[in-house]
């Protein structure tokens, strides 16, 4: 991915454009393992539950599906 990009902002409806390089890419992706492995360790510091969510998994199925393999949920 890279290139020149427009993103929409959703909440504010505004558009800016933008030019993604490999080297703002990569470090983005850094920043991103970073924050994930941040959450993460919060969680087991903190004795909780994390899973990752993709924007086009279907909310409900997902968090059913998480219960399901925690053992909190069962399925009749």
């Amino acid at each position: 991915m890279r290139g020149r990009y427009s993103l929409l902002d959703l909440e504010t409806g505004r558009a800016r454009d933008v030019t993604l390089l490999p080297k703002t890419v990569e470090a983005y992706r850094h920043r991103f393992a970073q924050y994930c492995e941040e959450i993460e360790e919060y969680g087991r510091v903190h004795e909780l539950a994390c899973a990752r969510v993709l924007a086009e998994d279907p909310l409900e199925r997902r968090v059913t599906d998480v219960l399901r393999a925690g053992g909190i949920l069962e399925h009749r």
